[in-house]
């Protein structure tokens, strides 16, 4: 693997790090596609569609917080190529490093204070306002970024009516998060 450097931005990096990654992109494609983010074209055009990530951490921690980076990063160079895999927006329930790192990509990202899991009332709330926020930005999915992203975007995606997706990073544990989240309906994990 080789360093991975976005010629429209710059790398992504958290603390002085940067990984090393590389990436290989399958366009999507929609047969009659209508929606307002669908290219037009032949009878098959290209669609391109809008996921909303949830992501609970704005530190990097790990290995999971980094891929996102990565992920994010990867788009961004494949779009300034003409050959984007989707278009991808942030939620983070947390302020931190990672806010900035990813709106220096290129990709919208807002933060919702999530507080702690045990906090129901504003895990309500916060879950109706990332709804609201899936809806804003046209998602065409929800994609939780580890289990406690899924305790958010799960019900958040079934508010807004689409799909929600699982992006599992760790090792289901016995943690009460990591059981909670898998209790929830997702279309893909």
């Amino acid at each position: 693997m080789s360093d991975f450097v976005s010629p429209n931005a710059p790398p992504a990096r958290i603390d002085g790090r940067m990984a090393p990654m590389s990436t290989q992109a399958v366009p999507l494609t929609c047969e009659g596609d209508s929606s307002s983010n669908a290219r037009t074209g032949g009878a098959a055009s290209a669609f391109l569609p809008t996921v909303g990530i949830v992501m609970p951490l704005a530190e990097q921690r790990g290995g999971a917080e980094l891929l996102l980076l990565q992920l994010l990063q990867a788009n961004a160079t494949l779009a300034a190529e003409g050959e984007p895999v989707a278009r991808y927006a942030v939620a983070f329930l947390e302020d931190g490093p990672m806010v900035d790192a990813t709106r220096a990509l290129g990709v919208p990202a807002e933060v919702f204070e999530a507080g702690r899991v045990r906090q129901v009332g504003r895990q309500l709330g916060t879950v109706r306002r990332i709804a609201a926020w899936l809806r804003a930005i046209d998602a065409d999915a929800a994609l939780a970024w580890m289990p406690k992203g899924h305790l958010y975007s799960g019900p958040a995606a079934l508010l807004a009516r689409i799909p929600a997706l699982w992006f599992q990073h760790t090792i289901t544990s016995k943690n009460p998060i990591h059981r909670t989240a898998t209790l929830l309906p997702s279309a893909s994990i």
